[in-house]
This record gives C-alpha cells, sequence and structure tokens, in this order.
C-alpha cells in the first residue's frame, strides 16, 4: 500500500494505526484533520507526505504532526470532483439509450 485516501467525517484515527507501513508514501485527508492516537505513523517511510484540501481546518503547515504537508488547491479538488460527475453522467447516459433501444426492438 502506497497511499491511503481517509473520506470526509472521519474525526478519530486510532493508535498505531499506520504501523510499519513503510511504502506509505501518502495520505490524502478530505476532511478536517483527524485527532490521532497515540504512535498511529510509527516506523513509517520519511517520504511521507500528508495532503489536505485547502480550508480544511486543524492542519498546521508546513507541516502537521511532524510530517511533510502540502495543500491542496480548491481548484485541484473541484477538477477532480467534476471528472468523476462527468464519468457519471455519460454512465447514465449510456444505460439509458441501451434501454430505449431494447424497449424499441420488443
Amino acid at each position: 500500500m502506497t497511499s491511503i485516501t481517509i473520506g470526509t467525517g472521519v474525526t478519530t484515527i486510532g493508535d498505531f494505526a499506520f504501523e510499519n507501513c513503510r511504502s506509505l508514501n501518502s495520505i490524502t485527508f478530505k476532511d478536517d484533520a483527524p485527532s490521532v492516537g497515540y504512535r498511529w505513523l510509527d516506523q513509517v517511510s520519511d517520504d511521507l507526505t500528508i495532503y489536505c484540501y485547502e480550508g480544511s481546518i486543524g492542519f498546521d503547515g508546513p507541516d502537521w504532526e511532524g510530517l511533510k504537508l502540502k495543500v491542496i488547491s480548491a481548484s485541484e479538488r473541484s477538477s477532480g470532483d467534476t471528472l468523476i460527475a462527468m464519468g457519471i453522467v455519460i454512465i447514465v447516459f449510456v444505460a439509458i439509450v441501451a434501454s430505449m433501444q431494447y424497449i424499441r426492438k420488443r
């Protein structure tokens, strides 16, 4: 495992949660900074970088919890969300067209 995304609504990460995850290079937080347990990142890579979104609360830059911190701008965040939304729209459109063709053939 080289990267982890912590979704919205996560408020706590427990003790030793990512202990010995030496290949872990990045953790992206989609919400505000959670409270973290004792040695939650014990014995991880020195290259580990924490990513958070612009406007997230509780991340103190340029590092957080002694780790490198990079802030993802609002425009980068919305472009990723836009791509996901476009993909969903395309899938729904294809499903509608396919069902219309199926109904016509009956």
